[in-house]
């Protein structure tokens, strides 16, 4: 840090064993109202309500998908069966940032007992990128943080939170899935704020994907 000099790790090979590609990686968004939205819920409980999903395959070719509640009811059960379907059963991993993803989906399990297995089976598949960056990796740019958004444009510059406008932060997008909720926003704001969470919630899966290209290139010399 002192000599503004990127630190490497000869062993960053052995961080990212196991890791893909093929892989998939995956982001939720999550909010946590004061006042309870849906039947069965409680004060400030999590609950998630978007999902993003990229997936590079091994000839380095990119596929995305990605789901967003109506917000008119629970989005929980809909929320997990369709990422159950994206997420598939081929066992290949699931690359996250930080164990937030993990405590997300070990919370859909107790409200779907239903749904255990293929949950459990995607949580057997989870890979955390950020015990990576922060064992094997140090750049200047992360200013002595670790987080996805000072990782990533550190690394791949192309990548740019700074272009986001309406939602640019997981609190923003928390903020703008309750005000669209609330059912006060006219349909020209709402399809507006839809659009800035898709955004958002897609460039946090494409940034994990370039962090992870960037992190084999480095480990390959």
């Amino acid at each position: 840090h002192k000599e503004g000099r990127e630190y490497l790790s000869p062993d960053l090979w052995k961080g990212l064993k196991g890791s893909g590609p093929p892989a998939y990686y995956l982001d939720f968004e999550t909010m946590s109202p004061a006042i309870p939205l849906y039947p069965g819920t409680s004060p400030y409980q999590t609950i998630p309500f978007q999902w993003s999903l990229h997936r590079v395959d091994g000839n380095g070719e990119i596929s995305h998908w990605e789901f967003l509640s109506d917000g008119k009811t629970d989005p929980r059960r809909e929320l997990a069966e369709s990422l159950i379907s994206a997420a598939g059963n081929s066992g290949q991993p699931i690359l996250m940032y930080t164990h937030y993803e993990k405590i997300v989906l070990n919370n859909l399990i107790k409200h779907l007992p239903d749904l255990a297995e293929p949950i459990n089976a995607i949580i057997d598949r989870l890979f955390d990128l950020i015990n990576v960056t922060r064992g094997y990796i140090y750049h200047p740019g992360f200013y002595g943080s670790f987080s996805i958004k000072a990782v990533a444009p550190a690394l791949v510059p192309s990548i740019n939170y700074g272009a986001l406008e309406q939602v640019a932060d997981g609190q923003a997008a928390s903020g703008a899935f309750e005000a669209i909720v609330s059912g006060k926003l006219s349909g020209e704001d709402e399809s507006a704020l839809r659009a800035s969470l898709l955004e958002y919630c897609k460039l946090d899966t494409l940034a994990l994907v370039e962090v992870h290209m960037a992190l084999i290139e480095r480990a390959e010399g």
